[in-house]
């Protein structure tokens, strides 16, 4: 049995300690132009969230800004940082 089949065997009875999933959405004005897209990333354990990112884009899909959201210390309340690279700003609670 090869190195690969090995690691692959492995890897397929490694029981799933978190999950990542993704999505996206877009954002328009009340006249139905596109001002921004995004990107979320959560990764869930044992159906708790743990970490939640959104990355934001304009219209040409040039990354614009970012929101990191961390539930380890508090599920209810994360500490976050929200950046817009636009405006060279951040913010969050730490």
């Amino acid at each position: 049995m090869s190195y690969f089949n090995l690691l692959f065997l492995s890897l397929s009875f490694t029981p799933a300690l978190s999950l990542a999933t993704t999505s996206t959405g877009i954002a328009y004005n009340s006249k139905g132009k596109i001002i921004y897209k995004e990107k979320h990333s959560l990764v869930t354990k044992k159906d708790k969230i743990l970490n939640l990112e959104t990355l934001y884009f304009d219209i040409n899909n040039k990354p614009i800004g970012y929101l990191k959201s961390d539930f380890n210390q508090n599920p209810y309340v994360p500490v976050y940082t929200f950046y817009d690279d636009r405006l060279k700003k951040e913010a969050g609670v730490k």
